[in-house]
């Protein structure tokens, strides 16, 4: 972006404006963190901050009026309930995105996280605004949206073990067409806790994977329908390009965002995560797994083997 179009970007009242954002969604455990925190080295760039990673819980809940959920991280002192922000986490569209939250949610980014500088863009990693990009993207138009997307045993794989790190929490996947999960205090044994195993909606079940087999698959797929139409604003980062070519991943993303070349430190990441929670995996729930991802992973590039 050229030095007269970040100029323009003041309005009538000398208040700078929010040019071009860079939005990274996708499924939780997909390396949206690690992507933010590269981006991040970017000097043009502004990160947005917040508990638990920088997502920005409270500044899309009160200025954006989010219905927004989100989970704690059990290592820090912020911990609390385990659950951030509320418990639910609704899909919204552009049709949402009333005239007052547009101002308040611009005016926010631009007087909190750029302090009014124009020569600066807003960074925000947030998971949970992947079911809401209609919303978005009436309030921040000509947004960049990064799509970052992990191989589907390993999403799950690791949402199980975060979910072990949660034992007072279980997570809910609604049955609507662009989920998020939510979130509730775990019931004690007894009837509650029973009828909550025997629905795969719910995390206690298979220790979850079902549920996060479904939620990778229905996020993913919503992504790309929420956002026909405006391709030319969304780029896809597969997690395995990320870690095994990161210098090339990260020179295609900063062109694509209309940024000066960066020089990023890539040199702490690890190509051979993929298998870190692999064992809390039964052979059974692989297969299941790979039965109901198998269309959305070729949809994305995967290799799929022929599944039952």
């Amino acid at each position: 972006m050229t030095a007269p179009a970040r100029a323009d970007a003041q309005t009538q009242e000398g208040r700078t404006d929010v040019v071009a954002p860079v939005f990274i969604v996708g499924c939780g455990r997909s390396g949206t963190t690690m992507l933010f925190d590269l981006l991040a080295q970017h000097p043009d760039l502004v990160r947005t901050t917040g508990y638990p990673d920088g997502e920005d819980h409270a500044g899309w809940i009160e200025h954006g009026q989010c219905a927004m959920a989100g989970i704690g991280n059990v290592h820090s002192n912020h911990y609390g309930s385990g659950i951030t922000g509320g418990g639910c986490c609704l899909h919204l569209t552009a049709d949402d995105a009333s005239p007052a939250v547009v101002d308040a949610m611009r005016r926010y980014y631009a007087t909190t996280v750029l302090h009014d500088a124009p020569a600066r863009r807003v960074l925000n990693k947030q998971p949970h605004l992947s079911n809401k990009l209609g919303y978005l993207l009436r309030i921040f138009p000509d947004a960049r949206i990064v799509h970052v997307i992990r191989d589907c045993e390993p999403v799950v794989a690791s949402w199980v073990d975060i979910m072990g790190e949660h034992p007072t929490l279980v997570a809910y996947l609604p049955d609507e067409p662009h989920p998020c999960f939510w979130l509730f205090p775990r019931p004690e044994e007894g009837p509650a806790r029973s009828a909550l195993g025997r629905d795969p909606r719910f995390s206690i079940r298979d220790g979850g994977a079902a549920l996060w087999t479904e939620y990778w698959c229905r996020v993913n797929a919503g992504i790309d329908a929420q956002l026909a139409g405006r391709e030319a604003q969304r780029r896809v980062v597969r997690y395995e390009d990320l870690v095994t070519s990161p210098t090339h991943t990260l020179a295609g993303l900063t062109a694509f965002c209309g940024l000066a070349p960066c020089d990023y430190e890539v040199g702490h990441l690890r190509p051979d995560t993929g298998t870190r929670h692999a064992h809390l995996l039964t052979p059974a729930t692989r297969a299941a797994i790979a039965r109901r991802a198998h269309r959305v992973r070729e949809d994305f590039g995967y290799r799929t083997e022929a599944v039952a």
